[in-house]
């Protein structure tokens, strides 16, 4: 059976691989299929603990949504002009 903060770090790996695909995907980039992909598989071939994966996972994830939400603010700026 899973600790606490095992499960709580599986939920919120969960929560933002799912923001970091409907974010990316509702900003115009499927790219972020490919990305989503290519982070997944990576952690299977690193001989690193589970945990450190699982950090490595959600460090990425969060660097690549405010990439996105940064992408977007952007966007939004220029057009205003």
């Amino acid at each position: 059976m899973k600790s606490n903060e095992s499960r709580g770090i599986s939920v919120l790996k969960g929560i933002l691989e799912r923001l970091f695909l409907i974010i990316g995907l509702l900003c115009g980039y499927p790219q972020v299929i490919i990305a989503f992909g290519a982070l997944k598989i990576g952690t299977r071939f690193q001989k690193n603990s589970k945990i450190s994966n699982d950090y490595f996972l959600i460090g990425n994830f969060i660097s690549l949504i405010a990439v996105l939400l940064f992408a977007l603010l952007v966007h939004r700026v220029l057009y205003l002009v």
